[in-house]
């Protein structure tokens, strides 16, 4: 379902109500009015604090959790001009200057933190070290308006002084070079969350302008100009607390969102990249391949015993590199070719890997007994090829005795001991063959890693990755139980 935008007509008649209310409670009690509208302000500014401070750890844009600190500083700043308020009686000894001070302070720091936060946004913060320099401004502030240093922003009898006035000026010149930093800055944001927050600008650039004109601190101006507060704080609340807590990825995650597509455009180009140049590479290999067989089959006789073993060195070794070159291709179109998920039968998979294996596992005598398999959610292909990778491994590897491989399966239905997928199936390729060195478990699912140390074994460190990344593609993870000499028992987990 589609989220209504902030300033749609069913929130423009619930602000017009929520307006005639307040302008009603203040025509009855000012200072209640008064109160509420500040009180509202306060509670976002700390909530937003709270959300910003707890989530510092996971934000890789300082402009949140600068912005969120700030606040926590404009909410004290803001609660202390509620008490201070004309009516409230809760400082003795002051006249409506004091909480006209303190709104220029708060105002003054609101703007110039919202400044801020849009100059630090890319780079690193310490948060304590804002924490700290906000406490310490808050207290000066407070220190200066309590002890008489600030400069006057209201006399009785004559209203604004050319101080507050020239300050509501300049305040509403910074938030308007807050919204040009918005807009060069606009694709570090999401769109939605953009307007909101420069809606928040323009709604507190027209309560500074307004808050030039009052006269009385009960009069009209004076309550136009704590609506559009109302109103300002509202968008900050929809852009960074509601948005934050309902579509988090949204604002945290959009600089990770577009380094993913980033990579996953990157991963495209590699997977071309990796397609041509194999494309390439096997037209001058087939060359050498048959060069090197003639001169091996043809001319032989003119060859002493060490030339025929070079032909023959060259011969195998194009012929390991065609499959390397096969391999890295195959590795390559995991993601790029792969097909949508349906039911799988395991045992119909199995069937077909050890069809494509069949010379291979006549040649070795090898026995592969099965236990019944189930279905799955999966790619057919994919899943063919694991199990291929993973016999023809077992042969591949084999010790002095008749290659043996089993294959089994057990059901999951929870967590336990992190699957990756549940609930689902583990199955279970296990062989007799030379085993692996523990060392080796977790690089030998890396590419071009390989848990034997020779070359003459033929293996291209490839295989294993290939497994890894299909059953990682269905949700699942792979891992082996191993011992030199004792064979291997690898498992992967595929979704129901």
């Amino acid at each position: 379902m589609q989220e209504k935008h902030p300033l749609s007509k069913s929130h423009a008649i619930f602000f017009a109500g929520i307006f005639v209310a307040l302008y009603a409670l203040s025509r009855t009690s000012y200072l209640v009015m008064h109160t509420l509208v500040e009180m509202f302000s306060v509670v976002v500014a700390c909530s937003i604090f709270m959300i910003a401070w707890n989530t510092r750890r996971f934000i890789t844009n300082s402009f949140f959790l600068f912005l969120g600190i700030s606040l926590l500083f404009v909410g004290i700043l803001d609660l202390v001009h509620t008490l201070a308020y004309k009516g409230m009686n809760v400082f003795s000894g002051y006249d409506a200057n004091l909480p006209t001070q303190l709104w220029i302070a708060s105002r003054y720091l609101t703007a110039l933190s919202l400044l801020g936060a849009l100059l630090v946004g890319g780079r690193s913060l310490n948060a304590y070290g804002v924490l700290a320099g906000y406490a310490t401004a808050t207290a000066v502030l407070l220190f200066s308006i309590f002890g008489g240093y600030f400069p006057d922003c209201y006399v009785e009898g004559s209203g604004l002084t050319a101080f507050k006035i020239a300050s509501e000026y300049i305040i509403s010149l910074l938030f308007a070079g807050t919204l040009v930093l918005f807009y060069r800055l606009r694709r570090e944001f999401e769109p939605a969350i953009l307007g909101m927050l420069a809606g928040a600008v323009v709604c507190s650039i027209i309560s500074e302008l307004v808050f030039t004109l009052y006269i009385g601190v009960y009069d009209v101006f004076n309550l136009l100009g704590h609506f559009c507060k109302v109103l300002a704080f509202y968008l900050i609340y929809k852009a960074l607390i509601e948005t934050s807590l309902i579509r988090p990825y949204a604002l945290f995650f959009r600089q990770l969102s577009d380094k993913t597509r980033e990579l996953e455009r990157s991963n495209e180009e590699l997977e071309q990249f990796a397609s041509v140049v194999t494309h390439d590479l096997n037209a001058p290999l087939n060359t050498i391949s048959v060069g090197a067989q003639l001169l091996r089959d043809k001319y032989g006789d003119r060859l002493d015993e060490r030339g025929i073993m070079h032909a023959e060195n060259i011969v195998q070794g194009t012929k390991r590199m065609a499959r390397l070159i096969r391999n890295i291709l195959a590795y390559a179109k995991i993601s790029r070719k792969a097909g949508a998920f349906t039911k799988v039968p395991l045992a119909a998979a199995l069937a077909a890997a050890l069809q494509n294996l069949r010379a291979t596992l006549d040649a070795a005598g090898a026995e592969v007994l099965s236990a019944p398999l189930p279905e799955v959610q999966g790619d057919e292909v994919q899943l063919v090829q694991v199990f291929q990778n993973l016999i023809g491994n077992a042969v591949k590897y084999r010790g002095m005795d008749t290659p043996r491989v089993t294959i089994s399966a057990e059901r999951i239905m929870g967590p336990g001991d992190g699957v990756g997928v549940f609930p689902g199936w583990r199955i279970m390729v296990a062989d007799n063959g030379v085993g692996i060195d523990p060392k080796l478990h977790d690089r030998i699912f890396l590419i071009f890693e390989r848990g034997a140390q020779t070359e003459e074994d033929g293996g291209s460190g490839i295989g294993l990755a290939v497994c890894k990344k299909i059953v990682e593609r269905h949700g699942g993870r792979i891992s082996v139980a191993s011992e030199p000499g004792k064979g291997a028992a690898f498992s992967f987990t595929l979704p129901a």
